[in-house]
Order: C-alpha cells, then structure tokens, then sequence
C-alpha cells in the first residue's frame, strides 16, 4: 500500500469542512479539520508559534471566505493562517479581492468550490510541497 497524503481544512464553517473533507477522502487523502484561530482553543498560531496541525497535513485548504472581517476582535485574526512559511502545499479559497491574502496568489480557488476543483487544487499543492521538499534535501 503506498502513501496517503493528508488533508487539513481550515473552515469555520462546520458544513463546508465536512463536505470537502469527505471529497478529499474520497479523492485518496486522509483528512482533518480545524475550525481556525478564532475558533480553535488555545490557538498556538495566534501566539507566533507553529500550528501543529499543519505540521503533520502535507496539503492544507484554508477557507478565507468563512472568517468574518467584522469580527470584535478586530478582524481577520485568520490572518495567522495565511502568514504561514509556505511550503508551496498550501491552498487559499477566498473571494476575489476581499479579505486577507496568502503569501502567493498562483495558490487560490474562487468560492463556490466544486469537488474536481477541490481535488484538482490539493493534489497540484501536494506534488508542489513535495517537489519543493525533495529540492531542499542534499
């Protein structure tokens, strides 16, 4: 049996997480969610420190469009979730030109988000993390 890459989706939207965790299982991935700084307890990406979730996901989809920039803490505090040092493996589903951007533009989908997109989109950041990792070994 050969490597499942995993799959980590950042949403607070509990029904999109569940819907393109299930696409992602079926496309071969293992996936997990998390439901972003806002939301998750304790958040160590809100702090400056790595996240550990994303440490162990090889490709993580990051749903900018569910974050409320209105929000009483001052907005966007999923911004930490688009500062991260990029792999390469890590793709920003947003709406054009609203809210908070990740590090290359080249790594975003447009909402509404159909599951070959999805599918489409995590496998190119995989073979992309993958490609960027082998380039920095001896």
């Amino acid at each position: 049996m050969g490597y499942r890459a995993s799959a980590l989706i950042v949403s607070e939207d509990a029904v999109r997480t569940s819907q393109w965790c299930a696409w992602l299982e079926q496309a071969g991935f293992a996936s997990f969610s998390c439901p972003g700084p806002r939301l998750a307890w304790q958040c160590l990406r809100l702090h400056g420190e790595p996240c550990p979730r994303r440490e162990l996901a090889d490709v993580a989809v990051v749903d900018v469009q569910s974050f409320d920039p209105t929000e009483s803490s001052g907005g966007y505090a999923e911004t930490s979730c688009t500062k991260l040092p990029d792999d390469r493996g890590t793709v920003f589903v947003r709406i054009p030109n609203v809210g908070p951007r990740g590090q290359e533009e080249e790594h975003h989908l447009t909402p509404p988000v159909a599951p070959g997109s999805l599918i489409a989109a995590a496998r190119t950041a995989w073979h992309r993390a993958r490609s960027s990792a082998d380039s920095h070994v001896g």
